[in-house]
Order: C-alpha cells, then structure tokens, then sequence
C-alpha cells in the first residue's frame, strides 16, 4: 500500500489544510493508500494517521527531512505533497514513480526541481518528494549526525540540505508528463489537460488564489 504523506508544524497553516490536502488525495489517488501527517499538534483530521516528528529539534520545513526514515514513514512506498498544494488532476502517475525499486542514492527519491532556479541557486523543490519502499535510511542518519551543521550551512532550507545529501536525485519533472505540475507564478486562466498537482509557496496561498479552477479543486 501506497503513504500520502505531509508535514503540519507550528501556526501557518490550520487544521483545514490537512483535512483539504487528505480530501484532495482521496478524490485523485484510486489505488488503496494511507495518509499521514507528520505534525507536533495534538491532533488531526478523521482519516488522517498523526505521526509524531522526531526527538530531535526539527521545526517549520526541516520535518520533512524525517520522511527519509523509513521507519517513520512506514513501510511501502511514499509520495508527499507540502500543504499548500492544490491536487486537481490524476495522482496515479506519481503513485507510480514512488514505486520505483532501488537502493542507491538517488535510485529511490525523487524530488521536484527547483521551479524558479537560477545558476548557483539550489535545484531542488521540497513541495514534492517521492521515495520507493525502505528507501533512505543511510540520507537520514547522516542528517541527524550532522543536522545543526547542516541546517546552518544550507542557504536553501530543507531543500539545500537534501541536495547536500542526495546530489544526484531525480527530478519529477523529467519523470512526469509535461505539465502535470503547475507553479503558482504561472496558473493559466483555463486548467491544462496534463495538469495535477498546483503548488504554492512562500505568501501566495490557494485559499487567496482567484483562479476559479483552482479555487473550485481547493474548495
């Protein structure tokens, strides 16, 4: 079976966005699945397994860097999705990729580029992230034996540390039809045929998007 995962720590986003986030999944994700939220709140939607983040300090987007346990993430397959993203096409194809077999680094994970890298800039997008079964456990005890160390040295978040640790990943993209994600800096005012999976970031939000199909996916 297939783990929806998220991340849900400190006040930015309510408890409205995971219920949305696991309704949005169910509707596009047809084969049997889980859906997990990694959080440091009391509590969770109905649907919604809640997995306690880890002992040591990991706050705001560094959570997720607990995914690549997969102890934590359960056994199976794993696609995440950051909160703020608005699913409004077929998740099969991800699901898919998730399911890729391998053991080395990068083999196994796979992660969105980057989308408005430039030169020098980081490659890697957290927003999402998918990884075969079992996969990433020597990535997640290298970060917890340096994790001050490299939260201190990556100008880029989460992001930057995984490129550190994983520098060869694929990117989901490359793997994935052409337009199946759409960034939020380019929504057309009519959904592409292709388009899955809409991600949002820093203060734009799909709650204040004026799209209409976008908003209708969210609502």
């Amino acid at each position: 079976m297939i783990t929806a995962a998220c991340v849900w720590t400190g006040d930015k986003y309510g408890i409205d966005y995971v219920a949305r986030l696991r309704a949005m999944v169910a509707r596009h994700l047809n084969e049997p699945h889980r859906f997990i939220c990694l959080t440091d709140h009391d509590r969770v939607p109905e649907g919604v397994e809640r997995i306690e983040l880890p002992a040591i300090r990991l706050e705001r987007w560094w959570a997720k860097m607990a995914l690549f346990a997969p102890a934590v993430r359960g056994p199976g397959p794993c696609l995440y999705l950051d909160l703020d993203t608005v699913v409004v096409g077929d998740l099969g194809p991800l699901a898919a990729w998730a399911g890729t077999p391998g053991s080395s680094a990068g083999a196994g994970f796979a992660i969105c580029r980057n989308f408005h890298a430039k030169p020098g800039w980081c490659r890697y997008g957290s927003c999402a992230m998918t990884f075969a079964d079992g996969w990433g456990e020597p990535v997640w005890r290298r970060f917890v034996a340096d994790h001050q160390g490299l939260m201190a040295r990556s100008r880029w978040g989460d992001q930057g540390a995984i490129e550190l640790l994983v520098a060869d990943a694929a990117l989901l993209q490359d793997r994935l039809p052409d337009g199946y994600f759409v960034h939020y800096k380019a929504i057309p005012t009519v959904r592409p045929d292709r388009a899955a999976v809409v991600v949002f970031g820093g203060k734009h939000r799909p709650d204040t998007c004026a799209v209409p199909w976008v908003r209708e996916a969210w609502a």
